[in-house]
């Protein structure tokens, strides 16, 4: 597919034919098909607030796409996370959250 390793940030970026394999590719997927290039990758999304739709298209997507999705709930499954820059890390925040991006960075796709 010739899209695959761009960014999504503006339509006016693709050409008519990337636009066609797009929908071809979401039409695919919608159907439920299991499709190719998620095999044997991770992904990990961290929420920060209780979701349920959210969570579950990103579980749901990444199943069908062959891969594996591991979601941590901020609140319950991991000790506090600081997002202020500058600060001394000796409180309740157990790690910045720029340090666990890079973290998750390392293991995940």
């Amino acid at each position: 597919m010739t899209i695959s390793g761009k960014d999504f940030l503006s339509l006016g970026e693709f050409t008519s034919r990337e636009i066609e394999e797009l929908l071809s590719l979401a039409h695919e997927a919608k159907s439920g098909t299991s499709l190719p290039g998620g095999a044997g990758k991770i992904l990990v999304a961290i929420f920060f607030n209780p979701s349920l739709r959210t969570r579950l298209s990103f579980q749901i997507a990444m199943e069908r796409l062959g891969g594996t999705a591991i979601v941590v709930n901020a609140g319950s499954d991991l000790w506090r996370i600081e997002f202020a820059d500058g600060v001394v890390m000796d409180g309740k925040a157990g790690e910045h959250v720029k340090e666990a991006a890079r973290v998750l960075e390392r293991y995940a796709d």
